[in-house]
């Protein structure tokens, strides 16, 4: 990880501003703090990085949102064009309760299921894009919408991504009994969706790479 940046050099998170300002410091008010929270995170733009152990990416997104005041457990997922992803990073991220999300159509699939989650959570509620800026929706009242760093290039952000989960690694571990590093065994909390084929889905890893092999699939 020698190109990433210092774990101090880490930017605080940037609340969704216009792209010409300069995003300030955010810190969660106390009716965010207890809100709901979800992250959407592009696995095609954001890639797990190269040696980095997919299975601490949850947690790592985890301490990133609870070192500024986000206290609700976030629902994660991992959205994009995911034939494009080793089977072996994919499984790894879904047996840890990140939830995989078959979208191949970059920012206008992301502004749609942001859409979507929005409209079946009432506010408060908060939404972490770990994705282009432009896959963002409007922001509306009572949703407080955000990303983990300030975007200026694919190559900085791809050094940011990498920084902010180092940062993630590096913070204090967990109490033993926390269960914060532990794979998820529990496949009723294990979920996947196919975008493309109208938001088909499934419980297990096994349906999930079924399902992509599928001729139905290959149709759409």
């Amino acid at each position: 990880y020698r190109d990433y940046l210092p774990v101090e050099d880490y930017l605080p998170l940037p609340r969704l501003r216009d792209e010409d300002e300069n995003p300030p410091t955010i810190k969660a008010t106390p009716e965010e703090a207890e809100a709901v929270t979800s992250v959407f995170w592009d696995i095609n733009m954001f890639p797990v990085p190269p040696g980095f152990d997919a299975r601490l990416v949850r947690p790592c997104i985890s301490r990133l949102l609870e070192s500024h005041g986000y206290s609700a457990p976030p629902t994660i997922y991992a959205v994009g064009k995911l034939t494009d992803v080793h089977d072996d990073i994919l499984q790894t991220l879904f047996s840890t309760g990140i939830t995989l999300y078959y979208a191949p159509h970059g920012s206008a699939d992301m502004v749609l299921l942001m859409s979507q989650w929005i409209s079946t959570n009432p506010p408060p509620a908060n939404i972490l894009g770990i994705c282009d800026p432009r896959g963002f929706p409007l922001p509306l009242n009572g949703y407080n919408l955000f990303r983990p760093f300030s975007y200026s290039s694919p190559k900085q952000d791809s050094i940011l991504w990498g920084s902010s989960l180092l940062a993630g690694v590096s913070t204090p571990p967990p109490p033993p009994d926390s269960g914060a590093f532990e794979v998820n065994t529990c496949s009723e909390t294990d979920e996947w969706y196919c975008l493309l084929c109208d938001n088909v889905g499934g419980k297990s890893f096994k349906s999930f790479t079924k399902h992509l092999s599928s001729r139905s699939h290959s149709h759409e």
